[in-house]
């Protein structure tokens, strides 16, 4: 007797479902996948964000360390230690909170979008960093034309600028190179310009106009009508360096943030893109840290709007904005007010004598090495009846004995020594939408 097996094939019903179960399991396993790969490229990203930072960082803690001079003002020429230099740009603490003004005026902002940006909420980024620099590692390498040069000095000076809108440019007509625009509108690309300090090098035939810093690396000054490689004792008088001013109706002299606008090289001298922060603070030992409210847990610190109310003092210094007390300081006041401070107020009224009123919403505040040449150059810088009282062998105020220093025509902005500086990093990487902030401390001795 012969048995048949009794067998059947999979239903219409069996074979959809077991379709859709296997398209489930596919799509489930092409979600995680993509899942994996988005968190690996953003983690990617993050890692390549974290180094670009670390290593602005290293290099800007680098430059501060190896100064050439103390962080002293009246620095003298004949001394050849160079300079340091520290601006404060108009989006600081003494700023206030409550002003949208547009500020196109101050060209680190483009014109097209000066108030398009919440520049509080972003941070700080328009302070300057200039300095002398001496290395004893590797040698500082730039160009003269066509050829390259190593020195082991260097002027350096850090900045950043606010990326361009390209559809706000084409917009208005406008047609610019594309290393205009380095990064995300309304972020900000820091630059660090390195000049090298080689007076021996020959200058013959170089541009004495603002394109010779297009092909030159070279800190230089025009003297004669022509072209002459700076020293360190050059670069004291601040007339002789980058991106100053240089005529004589110009004293004292102003960096003039336009000038660091190199459109032609930027991509050369770029540290760091997408940035949000590049905030430049110095050490006030004398400015307070308060409690707020009265008998609560909040420390405020100068730039909080807290503070402007607090009037518990529980500890002195710390880092401040240059001229944090700003909102209640003419320009050039030598005011004093209660809780005043080392740099909380504007600067010294002598380190602009003829009064040049800068414009009322990009009052940059500066400290500055100086130089004590004003002080005997046979010019009348403060325009008085008298030329270099301060160094002229007379008791010319009948006071405080001979050639004291209130006879001096001139005075650095902040006439104290600089003890230390902070510079806050903030960044963000848009793959991934992180923020990272580092920040660079430096202390500074005397030399």
């Amino acid at each position: 007797m012969s048995s048949v097996s009794n067998q059947r094939g999979f239903t219409l019903v069996e074979i959809l479902i077991a379709t859709i179960l296997t398209l489930i399991v596919m799509g489930t396993l092409v979600e995680v996948f993509d899942r994996i790969g988005t968190s690996v490229s953003e983690s990617r990203s993050a890692l390549e964000m974290n180094d670009r930072l670390r290593n602005t960082r290293d290099q800007l803690q680098s430059d501060l360390t190896a100064l050439t001079c103390p962080t002293v003002p009246w620095a003298r020429p004949e001394a050849g230690l160079g300079y340091f230099e520290l601006v404060e740009g108009p989006r600081n603490a003494g700023y206030g909170t409550g002003s949208k003004t547009d500020l196109a005026a101050n060209s680190l902002y483009p014109n097209n979008q000066a108030s398009l940006v919440d520049h509080r909420t972003l941070g700080d980024f328009d302070d300057i960093l200039a300095m002398t620099v001496r290395t004893d590692g590797e040698p500082f390498v730039g160009r003269a034309g066509t050829v390259t040069v190593e020195s082991d000095t260097a002027e350096i000076i850090w900045y950043a600028i606010e990326n361009r809108d390209r559809a706000a440019d084409q917009a208005a007509g406008m047609s610019l190179p594309e290393i205009h625009y380095q990064g995300e509108p309304g972020l900000r690309t820091v630059y660090r310009r390195v000049l090298l300090v080689a007076p021996w090098v020959s200058l013959a035939g170089a541009s004495v106009g603002a394109d010779y810093y297009d092909t030159y690396d070279i800190s230089a000054r025009v003297e004669g009508g022509v072209r002459v490689g700076n020293t360190l004792g050059d670069l004291t008088n601040r007339e002789n360096r980058y991106a100053h001013g240089v005529a004589i109706t110009d004293f004292p002299y102003p960096l003039d943030v336009l000038a660091l606008k190199a459109r032609t090289r930027q991509s050369r001298d770029t540290v760091l893109t997408d940035v949000l922060a590049f905030d430049v603070r110095v050490y006030d030992p004398l400015a307070a840290l308060k409690q707020f409210p009265p008998g609560g847990i909040v420390l405020a610190r100068p730039e909080d709007p807290e503070w402007r109310t607090a009037t518990i003092e529980l500890v002195k210094g710390t880092y401040v904005d240059l001229g944090f007390y700003g909102w209640n300081v003419n320009v050039n006041s030598e005011q004093s007010y209660p809780g005043s401070s080392l740099f909380s107020s504007g600067p010294h009224v002598a380190s602009n004598p003829k009064g040049l009123t800068p414009h009322p919403f990009w009052d940059n505040r500066t400290y500055c090495t100086w130089s004590y040449a004003y002080e005997n150059d046979g010019l009348n810088q403060d325009e008085d009846s008298d030329i270099d009282e301060g160094t002229d062998g007379f008791d010319s105020d009948d006071a405080n004995g001979v050639d004291d220093i209130a006879e001096r025509e001139t005075s650095p902005p902040y006439p104290a020594p600089l003890r230390g500086v902070q510079i806050l990093l903030r960044v963000y990487e848009p793959a991934s939408r992180q923020i990272r902030q580092v920040s660079v401390v430096q202390h500074f001795a005397a030399k």
